[in-house]
């Protein structure tokens, strides 16, 4: 509901009381399953959004709000675009940059029109962080995070967690591409790609070393097995 008492204008939503991502990240990674399952559920609402031609723009974990532990809900649709058109798709002016600096795509720091896309590269920056325990950028200024975005490669998710499957990284590199034609093209092929990824063996087939039987190591060269 919304409406108007006295002065103050006021929206009515549902009370969430399990706090938000951004609280359960504390420079330490989530575990692996239940990393594939918040990543599964923020892909559901964006892909709902995107399917609606609206494109959120300001994903970041304090956006993610947690009931119970388990169920997500997607909020803070306060800069969202309208790509569809609509009486809202002046909302902000041209060249205007809009967004949290650490999860911003490279076309937000550009002033570039934004799609799905932009939402997608937000969710790898946090999946990253679910992943690592770190955010992919870090810098002191934005001026700096915005070089970073534009230019420079984030550290193998893998060299800060070495314990992580070997597929996870080009989900990773997908997802973070500069370029966003080279990024999934919806949050939910993220999301399967991941769950595939993090349920992948960490030693790889041609890494697995088969010891024989130590009964069978035992027997002379010319024993006969048959």
């Amino acid at each position: 509901d919304f409406g108007r008492a006295g002065p103050y204008t006021y929206l009515v939503m549902r009370l969430i009381e399990g706090g938000t991502l951004g609280d359960e990240l504390h420079g330490r990674p989530l575990p692996l399953a239940r990393i594939s399952h918040l990543t599964g559920q923020i892909a559901d609402a964006l892909d709902y959004a995107h399917r609606h031609g609206i494109v959120h723009r300001d994903l970041k974990p304090t956006n993610v709000l947690l009931e119970g532990g388990d169920r997500v809900f997607l909020t803070d649709f306060g800069i969202a675009k309208l790509i569809a058109g609509g009486a809202f798709t002046g909302l902000t002016a041209p060249n205007a940059v809009m967004g949290t600096p650490t999860y911003m795509a490279p076309e937000q720091w550009r002033s570039e029109p934004v799609d799905a896309r932009t939402d997608v590269y937000a969710l790898g920056v946090i999946v990253y962080q679910m992943l690592s325990g770190k955010v992919p950028f870090a810098a002191e200024t934005p001026h700096g995070l915005m070089y970073q975005h534009l230019d420079q490669q984030p550290t193998p998710v893998r060299q800060i967690n070495p314990a992580l499957p070997p597929a996870v990284e080009p989900v990773i590199r997908r997802a973070l591409a500069k370029d966003r034609r080279a990024r999934y093209a919806s949050a939910g092929e993220l999301a399967r790609d991941l769950d595939q990824a993090l349920n992948f063996p960490v030693r790889l087939p041609e890494q697995t070393v088969f010891d024989a039987p130590p009964e069978l190591s035992d027997l002379p060269l010319d024993a006969d097995l048959a």
